[in-house]
This record gives structure tokens, sequence and C-alpha cells, in this order.
């Protein structure tokens, strides 16, 4: 099952994030790739693209 997340949702949770790993907390900066946008509950196990959905 796949999804699109847009630009400016992508943008809402990095920035409620402050830009850092929802795991482990890891700022982007000292990251050598993009962190990702992910599903907390999976679409697949009933998760939605909700902003409170994703990490």
């Amino acid at each position: 099952m796949t999804s699109y997340i847009s630009q400016e949702v992508k943008a809402r949770i990095r920035k409620e994030a402050k830009e850092q790993c929802g795991y482990c907390r890891s700022l982007q900066k000292y990251v050598l790739g993009v962190l990702e946008i992910e599903h907390i509950i999976p679409k697949a196990l009933g998760g939605t693209d909700e902003d409170r959905h994703l990490c």
C-alpha cells in the first residue's frame, strides 16, 4: 500500500519535531541522509496519513 505525503505536511512534521528523529532524537544536521517521515501505525494495520499518525 503506497501513500503520498505532501511536501507541506512533511515540512510541518519536521518543524514540529524540531528537525529531530522521532525515535533516537538525532538532529537532522548530524544525520548523513534525509530523515524520513514514517507512519507510527502502518497503513496496512489501520494507520492514516493524519499528522498525528506521522513521525
